[in-house]
């Protein structure tokens, strides 16, 4: 299993997530956020 790729580019409000199928999924309102979300942290 691949795992996650956060990215935040500078024109989107909302990180968004990259692999496994969920490609553009918006997750949490910062990168900070989108990053404990698939650490589970």
């Amino acid at each position: 299993m691949k795992p996650f790729v956060v990215k935040h580019y500078s024109a989107d409000e909302r990180p968004t997530l990259k692999g496994n199928g969920f490609d553009g999924l918006e997750i949490g309102e910062t990168r900070e956020e989108a990053e404990e979300f698939i650490t589970g942290g």
